[in-house]
């Protein structure tokens, strides 16, 4: 399906995604309907987030093309996939996608802040580089807690750069102010 931009082809994508058993061809289609009209993709989007396949390959390309919309409004669909209950590709696709919808947004922070005490190291690195990216001064004081208690190398690395970029993000707003 490729990058068309055809919207003709949203009835028939839809009838793929109902009738194929290809996690594969699922995912192609998520893409391709969110990339041709996002308005129709929305509830085939939300269907996709509850279906249930292997290495939750639809969820997770679900999540992905709800980042690639960004709108704001994504991050209520996805939030609830990146708790501890879902495995941790799906969450750090969650994680990822929040750096594309989740800007200015509080409970984008928040949920970034609490991926900081994960018990996988791999959590809190990518919740670290988004935090990063999309957050502002309210997350360097939770930042520089985490990163006294942190005991992995890799993570207190990424935690002591981000807390730089986001020192620096201050700074350079402190300065636009004056």
């Amino acid at each position: 399906l490729g990058n068309t931009k055809d919207s003709t082809l949203v009835s028939a994508i839809q009838n793929v995604f109902q009738t194929d058993s290809s996690y594969a061809v699922l995912g192609a289609c998520i893409q391709a309907i969110t990339g041709i009209d996002s308005i129709k993709a929305l509830p085939l989007l939300k269907k996709a987030l509850t279906m249930k396949s292997y290495n939750e390959t639809i969820r997770r390309a679900a999540v992905r093309a709800i980042g690639s919309l960004n709108s704001p409004d994504g991050v209520d669909l996805i939030l609830s996939y990146g708790s501890s209950k879902y495995p941790v590709r799906l969450r750090t696709t969650v994680i990822r996608s929040l750096m594309k919808i989740g800007k200015d947004n509080p409970r984008a922070v928040d949920f970034l802040i609490k991926c900081l005490s994960d018990s996988s190291n791999w959590i809190r690195r990518q919740a670290t580089f988004v935090l990063s990216r999309i957050g502002g001064p309210e997350a360097i004081g939770p930042l520089e807690k985490a990163f006294k208690k942190e005991t992995n190398e890799r993570v207190k690395k990424s935690m002591k750069m981000a807390l730089k970029h986001l020192k620096r993000k201050k700074e350079i707003a402190g300065e636009k102010n004056k």
